[in-house]
């Protein structure tokens, strides 16, 4: 991944910059954020499946809750048919 340069100089942070500077510049961050593009890319569909498990174990524990409260009813029905 490329390096941001930091600069303190006046020069280089608006006071007395030329247009050619400027443009520069402009160049070095447009050319920084192109060669992260790709990287973020791969990030996003990291963070994306990360989501998407973690809805199916959610979806997953929701449904084991269910069944098991379901059990329960039809063990207390078993109970009182018992009686």
């Amino acid at each position: 991944m490329a390096k941001a340069k930091k600069s303190t100089a006046p020069e280089e942070n608006g006071a007395n910059v030329s247009k050619e500077e400027l443009e520069t510049r402009r160049k070095e961050i447009t050319s920084y954020y192109e060669e992260n593009i790709p990287h973020l890319k791969v990030q996003k569909e990291y963070e994306e499946l990360l989501r998407d498990i973690e809805k199916v174990r959610a979806e997953r524990l929701q449904l084991k809750c269910l069944l098991h409260r379901l059990w329960l009813l039809h063990q207390k029905e078993k109970k009182r048919q018992m009686k």
